[in-house]
């Protein structure tokens, strides 16, 4: 990111230079004063606005990424923190509600809790697809669902690192260390109401 932003800048400077010694000839300017002047004003203001340009196009991009982010932690409050994991399993589709915890950390993050000795948690080991979808409430029908979901079963290694850097997933089951913990990284979810037109967002 700092490469990109450092050779923007270069060649805005760069732009800036060439565009005010360009004026400095074109107007015929010979005294040193005046060409110092020219180009200082000239150069100025050729950098800064490109400059302005570059930080106000980052302050809506980061506005528009915060505002995608509350939205869907609003969402979540509104709704239990159980979902429908859909799994496929040697080409069957399996369904199974799980309750989830949202990571503290990220918020396209879930984590599921599942005993390791149950055929559900051997089916979603081994398998390689899944779909999320939410409750949804009833007043509204405000619902949220993904088909873009990439999962880790976590081993035992990682689950230590895990669960001290996210110990929101012992609210699942105290048990947590000695059970199967999958990641659900979401990259986009679909957010849908009876009001409002579905909206999808994407991280």
């Amino acid at each position: 990111m700092y490469v990109k932003r450092f050779l923007q800048l270069f060649v805005v400077f760069f732009i800036a230079i060439l565009l005010s010694e360009l004026v400095v000839f074109g107007l015929g300017i010979k005294t040193l004063f005046w060409t110092i002047i020219v180009v200082s004003v000239l150069g100025y203001i050729l950098l800064v606005i490109p400059l302005v340009v570059m930080t106000i196009r980052k302050a809506k991009e980061k506005n528009a990424n915060d505002a995608s982010n509350n939205q869907f932690g609003l969402v979540l409050a509104k709704l239990p923190n159980k979902i429908t994991l859909a799994y496929v399993n040697n080409t069957k589709v399996y369904n199974s509600i799980v309750t989830f915890k949202q990571s503290k950390t990220a918020e396209n993050v879930l984590y599921v809790v599942t005993p390791k000795d149950t055929s559900r948690a051997e089916k979603i080991a081994t398998g390689d697809t899944v779909a999320i979808s939410s409750w949804f409430v009833e007043a509204t029908g405000l619902r949220f669902s993904s088909n873009n979901v990439v999962v880790d079963k976590l081993t035992d290694e990682q689950l230590k690192a895990e669960l001290v850097a996210q110990p929101e997933i012992k609210s699942l089951n105290e048990n947590a260390e000695n059970m199967l913990v999958i990641k659900l990284t979401l990259k986009s979810v679909l957010i849908e109401s009876f009001r409002d037109n579905p909206k999808t967002i994407e991280w």
